[in-house]
């Protein structure tokens, strides 16, 4: 049985708050009081030269709990600033468990086509995510899998925000199709290939489309060994 949003508040272990908006720097704090409309949260002030918030912005949470990662974005209610900071928030109303891999996962270099979709003027923007690189010695988290995505951007996107994922790269079969997925993570990394690195899930998946998802990334295992045997055996 899933645990409600309370029950997660309450079994934190690690809490982490930046703003959505300007800085993406993370902030120290524990839960101080839960209740129905609103949540407190306490800075750890010792690390803090100036307020990282103000009222009615938006405010990115990181929940680590013993087994799981949760995010969420709410409004910040209020701040109080006396011999400690307390910064108040809305109460979620939805909270976003981070993916565990279930999938086999592999490198690979190629460029897509990510749609934001736009949900309050409901439209899609159609954005080209261009050197779409992985190094598979050094960058091994950024993959594809049967069940998500990674990529670099040079657009911080927040997490829980929902994209479309151009298809065709997989198979030509799937010219055409456009894939649902969520954000995760949105880690900034100035790489050369993008100043964010972006982790999403797909959501919805019909079995016919991750089948030949999977047998994408299979394929994309072999090319991968065979180009490292090659470059050993130079």
């Amino acid at each position: 049985m899933e645990m409600s949003i309370k029950e997660i508040l309450e079994k934190a272990l690690k809490v982490e708050l930046r703003a959505v908006s300007g800085t993406r720097k993370y902030f120290e704090a524990k839960i101080e009081v839960i209740m129905n409309s609103e949540i407190d949260f306490v800075l750890a002030q010792d690390k803090i030269n100036e307020l990282p918030f103000e009222k009615n912005d938006s405010v990115f949470v990181r929940i680590n709990t013993k087994k799981e990662v949760y995010t969420f974005i709410e409004k910040c209610s209020y701040i109080n600033v006396g011999k400690r900071i307390t910064v108040g928030l809305k109460f979620p109303t939805k909270i976003n468990k981070e993916q565990q891999r279930e999938f086999v996962r592999t490198n690979m270099e190629r460029d897509i086509i990510v749609l934001l979709i736009d949900k309050e003027e409901n439209r899609e923007i159609e954005s080209l995510i261009k050197n779409f690189f992985i190094d598979l010695h050094k960058v091994k988290t950024v993959d594809i899998s049967g069940g998500g995505l990674a990529f670099y951007s040079d657009i911080f996107m927040v997490p829980g925000l929902s994209i479309m994922i151009d298809m065709e790269f997989a198979s030509p079969k799937l010219r055409h199709y456009r894939q649902k997925a969520e954000v995760i993570r949105c880690k900034e990394v100035n790489e050369k290939y993008g100043k964010y690195m972006i982790a999403v899930t797909f959501t919805a998946m019909p079995f016919a489309v991750q089948e030949k998802i999977n047998h994408f990334v299979f394929r994309q295992m072999r090319e991968n060994r065979s180009q490292k045997k090659k470059f050993d055996n130079i």
